[in-house]
């Protein structure tokens, strides 16, 4: 990232140069045709950059405790929703001026979710109703998640309906074990099945 940052710069830099020397001399254009190419050169760069945009993972060996959550109230109880699961962690998210590190100590874990709706209700997949516990601390979903090009959506999915999406929980780097938690308003047995 760095680099494409110095050559962009030094890309500027050979511009401004041949300017000056376009206008001491008169010759603008020459100006036109290097003040064209040097524009085509900052582009490809941008377009490599835009297209480097995945997380810094490390495959370290991260162990977890799958959960079945179950909300009831009033004895009406739903089931049916499956939550397919793989966690890895990042040092950073994004690209270029949409580039996110977590706090000193901390680390992403990113977890990449997908969701099987077998239930007769729709289930809603709003970031804030996930959440992961390590070390007896609960962890909710970092807003450094909307810099992953594949943010799970907040949606509602119907019957028989899936959907995948990745989010981001910034958690302890030292952190090993991890619990995940589905909070929503309705009631859901949801199964964790780990990838």
């Amino acid at each position: 990232m760095v680099g494409l940052i110095v050559i962009g710069l030094l890309a500027g830099l050979v511009c401004l140069v041949f300017f000056i020397i376009a206008i001491a001399k008169k010759r603008k254009k020459l100006w036109w045709v290097l003040g064209g190419g040097v524009s085509l050169l900052l582009f490809i760069i941008g377009v490599i950059g835009a297209m480097a945009n995945t997380p810094t993972s490390s495959s370290s060996s991260l162990s977890n405790s799958t959960q079945t959550t179950t909300k009831t109230s009033a004895g009406n109880s739903s089931s049916g929703v499956v939550i397919n699961y793989s966690l890895s962690t990042a040092s950073q998210i994004g690209t270029g001026f949409s580039t996110s590190a977590p706090s000193a100590g901390d680390t992403y874990l990113i977890v990449s979710f997908n969701i099987v709706n077998n239930d007769s209700s729709s289930f809603n997949t709003n970031p804030n109703y996930f959440s992961v516990i390590t070390n007896n601390i609960k962890y909710d979903y970092s807003w450094d998640s909307s810099n992953l090009d594949t943010e799970l959506k907040t949606v509602d999915i119907l019957k028989n309906g899936t959907l995948s999406g990745d989010l981001a929980f910034e958690v302890p780097a030292n952190s090993t074990t991890f619990q995940l938690q589905y909070s929503g308003l309705d009631n859901f047995n949801v199964k964790w099945v780990k990838q």
